[in-house]
This record gives C-alpha cells, sequence and structure tokens, in this order.
C-alpha cells in the first residue's frame, strides 16, 4: 500500500437528524475510497464546525481536537491533504497557513495550554529520525 495513494480528509458524522452536533472526523483514507463509506485507516481527531454555546457565537468558536503526533507521522510518511484539512492543519498551527486565507486570523487553539504539552523535552532521548 503506497503513501501517495493516502489522503487526509474530513469525514462527516454525528447526529444525522436536524442540526444537534455536526461532528467532522479527520481521518487517513484511501485516496479512491468515497467519503462517506465508513473506511478508513486511523481516525486522527475531530473537528466541530458548529460554536459551542450562545456565549461563543459570538466570538465564533470551534472546537478541535487533534493527535498532533499522529498528524505529523502520516505528513512526514508523504499523504496528502484536502483543501479543508490544509485549512483545520493552518489554523492548529501544525501546517503553514495559506497567504490569502486568514494570515492575520486570531488562533486561539493553544493559548492557554503550556508549550511543554507539544514540545518534546530536550533530555528524552535522541532526535534523530528512527530507522537510522
Amino acid at each position: 500500500m503506497g503513501s501517495g495513494r493516502l489522503r487526509l480528509r474530513l469525514q462527516p458524522g454525528g447526529s444525522t437528524r436536524g442540526r444537534t452536533m455536526r461532528v467532522l472526523k479527520l481521518v487517513v483514507s484511501q485516496a479512491h475510497w468515497r467519503r462517506d463509506t465508513g473506511k478508513v485507516l486511523e481516525v486522527l481527531g475531530h473537528f466541530i464546525p458548529e460554536p459551542l454555546g450562545a456565549e461563543h457565537k459570538a466570538s465564533n468558536t470551534k472546537r478541535v481536537m487533534l493527535n498532533v503526533d499522529r498528524i505529523k507521522y502520516w505528513l512526514a510518511m508523504g499523504v496528502t491533504c484536502t483543501n479543508q484539512v490544509n485549512h483545520v492543519l493552518g489554523f492548529a498551527g501544525i501546517l503553514p497557513m495559506h497567504p490569502e486565507r486568514g494570515a492575520n486570523v486570531y488562533r486561539p487553539f493553544f493559548q492557554n495550554i503550556p508549550a511543554s504539552r507539544f514540545i518534546p523535552s530536550s533530555g528524552s532521548g535522541s532526535t534523530a529520525p528512527a530507522g537510522h
């Protein structure tokens, strides 16, 4: 199974009755698989595009839950992303933002989380890639 045929994409999920909860799953799947078949290799996170509640509608706050380590692993393996995934990962700070799409947008995703959770400590082993 070649990694050039894999793709990071958003797959719809959540409630099918009304608009109670719309959830988009960030998944790794084969590029030729249809989006709604449910066949995925790995679920890497969830994106809820609806505002959290009435108090957050003015600020348009949304929820993003991502497995950053696994996303970076798949990107290092050469997996391609859809435009929507590029946009979500750009807001999360994993990929660079497109210069014309929200370069000056406020990004509150990681504002209250200590950086030590996302940056490995310097004493936790070698920095050489695996297999070298």
